[in-house]
């Protein structure tokens, strides 16, 4: 999961910067028209669709190997396996 780490830490890094120049864009309609936004946005979720695939296939994995950890949700498995 070291992978899909970086791939979020960048795209996490890469969505403070966006709000960081919609804060300072005090008016909704110019901050909606940023090209920032426009060009970002795709690349963002499509790279966030891809680490939840990651992460649901290695809990999949885990369960797999562990059979009682599919009585546990998604949410409480990552606390248990953190």
């Amino acid at each position: 999961m070291p992978v899909e780490a970086k791939k979020f830490a960048a795209i996490d890094k890469t969505w403070l910067k966006i709000m960081e120049k919609g804060s300072e864009t005090k008016k909704v309609i110019q901050c909606c028209q940023n090209e920032m936004l426009k060009s970002f946005l795709p690349e963002l979720d499509s790279g966030l669709e891809e680490c939840q695939k990651s992460l649901d296939l290695y809990l999949e994995q885990t369960r797999s190997i562990f059979s009682r950890f599919y009585f546990v949700s998604d949410p409480v498995l990552l606390v248990i396996l953190s």
